[in-house]
């Protein structure tokens, strides 16, 4: 009897263990997300929407028993969470990365979206007539143990997509892209450091030394127009901005009176370029209604072969240019 009992409760006990088990290798969707949430309009602007995240996590997706085409390693807990308010005819969600990621949605009706490789090693999903309410989103590395840093994106526009771009928006030189234009690496370390501002920053402007030129043709990195010079494929600079702020102006100065250049790569996602300014050779870039995030900043040469000593200015005032 002792022993049929004995038996019994570790049967018991091995059953409960396997629950567990199944509990905890699933994906969490009321898990607090690792980078963020946001609320989606259709119609957004700027499109697409660029967040920068991380792959990768200690759980095996492929086990889950999700769906087709699911696979990669991710976190219990979502990587991003967007609410969209409306019903958006189309919207596409992809990830790029210098590396082989994953990608696992959970939509607003409960349905689990995968993908693996879609464009290359970066993944996509497109939903068609999405619905409004919570979508729940995991970029997973194929690979257990990696962790690569990239962009997830979230567009209405067909024509996006992993290393292209969207049209031009409206009121200056900017093109869609955010690290996927081939050649500038918006994940690399930036050649002259990375600095967290404050909106209110003091003093005003910063300054920070640093050297254009490169070997990278700006003008056939499909930028956008107005994006010219010769650039590393590193940033000059990386600005950590902590929260919004309604203007910023990032502006640079050569010391011998070269004709230099300017790119940034907003916290948006978008490019934004410029050669001349002031009615002279130095470049300056407005951002107006800047969301918090990483802007990362390259200052080039207009001519190829050229390194020109100069200083990169970043202000909130306005009276302040070069």
């Amino acid at each position: 009897m002792r022993t049929w009992m004995t038996v019994g409760i570790a049967a018991i006990a091995a059953v409960w263990g396997m629950a567990g088990t199944a509990e905890a290798q699933r994906l969490n969707t009321g898990g607090n997300p690792n980078f963020g949430t946001r609320s989606v309009s259709p119609g957004f602007t700027p499109d697409p929407i660029a967040i920068n995240v991380t792959s990768g996590g200690s759980l095996n997706v492929a086990g889950m028993g999700l769906g087709a085409g699911c696979t990669g390693y991710a976190t219990a807990q979502p990587d991003f969470r967007f609410n969209l308010t409306g019903t958006s005819r189309f919207l596409r969600v992809f990830v790029e990365a210098p590396g082989d990621t994953t990608l696992i949605i959970n939509d607003a009706r409960g349905g689990w979206h995968c993908a693996d490789d879609t464009y290359g090693t970066n993944p996509g999903i497109d939903l068609s007539n999405a619905g409004a309410g919570q979508y729940d989103v995991w970029i997973g590395s194929y690979r257990s143990g990696e962790q690569i840093r990239g962009q997830l994106k979230i567009t209405e526009l067909s024509s996006v997509q992993p290393g292209g771009g969207s049209a031009a928006p409206s009121g200056g030189n900017q093109g869609g892209g955010g690290g996927g234009n081939g050649s500038l690496d918006t994940h690399a370390n930036p050649n002259f450091g990375t600095r967290s501002i404050t909106p209110g920053f003091t003093p005003d402007p910063m300054n920070v030394n640093v050297t254009s030129g490169g070997g990278i043709d700006a003008s056939q990195a499909q930028l956008g127009s107005g994006c010219v010079g010769f650039l590393t494929r590193q940033p000059d600079f990386r600005i950590t901005l902590t929260g919004n702020d309604d203007f910023l102006r990032i502006y640079a100065t050569s010391n011998s009176n070269d004709d230099i250049t300017l790119v940034v790569n907003s916290s948006n996602g978008q490019w934004i370029c410029n050669d001349d300014s002031y009615g002279g050779t130095n470049p300056s870039v407005d951002l107006r209604n800047v969301r918090g995030g990483q802007i990362d900043v390259w200052v080039g040469s207009y001519r190829s072969g050229v390194q020109s000593r100069s200083v990169l200015h970043v202000t909130e005032l306005e009276g302040n240019h070069p």
